[in-house]
């Protein structure tokens, strides 16, 4: 597949004008809110806010038909090898499946395992913060250090942020982010060691 600025699709995305502002969209189309507004799986999305407006959607939805977005979906959803980088399949869809749910990976249903993990995590975490898991001293846990590139260190870093107002005030996450050994020492200063969960 050609890259995708290569492609007449993504030219004619890039060419286009982006809206002056969101005030001017919603002055000139006071039904936004409703037609740019889904429900989908339980959620609501509304993309309203965004500085699109009915031409760049168009573009962007003859990008994501020249680049079969939908069989790439659907290739993630059964399984199949999409990731090119690494040559192997990607566990967003197990890790976001109910439980009881089948989601295979080349031909594996991994569902069950991933279930298995998802639930000794949610052990360790009630374990830290009701202070029955203890470091090698006895101690309550008081940071946890998140060691992530990517995907890793993304998703629980959101999720940090979006639930800070029901963070204890007792334990704190630090986030290093890359190979940097001054990141690293950075995050770890000041740090007890028999209060630190990596």
């Amino acid at each position: 597949m050609n890259p995708l600025e290569t492609t007449q699709q993504w030219r004619d995305v890039v060419a286009l004008k982006p809206p002056a502002s969101l005030a001017e969209l919603f002055a000139t189309s006071p039904e936004r809110v409703q037609s740019m507004t889904l429900r989908v799986g339980g959620l609501l999305i509304d993309y309203s806010k965004q500085l699109l407006d009915p031409k760049i959607i168009e573009a962007l939805l003859s990008v994501s038909l020249e680049r079969d977005v939908a069989s790439a979906f659907q290739d993630m959803a059964a399984g199949q090898a999409i990731n090119v980088t690494e040559r192997r399949a990607v566990g967003h869809m197990a890790l976001r499946s109910p439980k009881g749910q089948r989601c295979l990976m080349n031909g594996i249903d991994v569902a069950p395992e991933v279930h298995a993990t998802l639930d000794q995590m949610a052990t360790l975490a009630t374990a830290v913060r009701s202070g029955d898991y203890v470091g090698a001293t006895g101690s309550r846990i008081r940071t946890i250090v998140n060691i992530g590139i990517g995907g890793s260190d993304l998703g629980p870093s959101m999720m940090y942020e979006a639930l800070r107002s029901l963070r204890s005030a007792e334990i704190s996450c630090r986030f290093v982010a890359n190979v940097d050994p001054a990141d690293l020492a950075a995050n770890l200063q000041g740090l007890e060691p028999a209060e630190t969960l990596f």
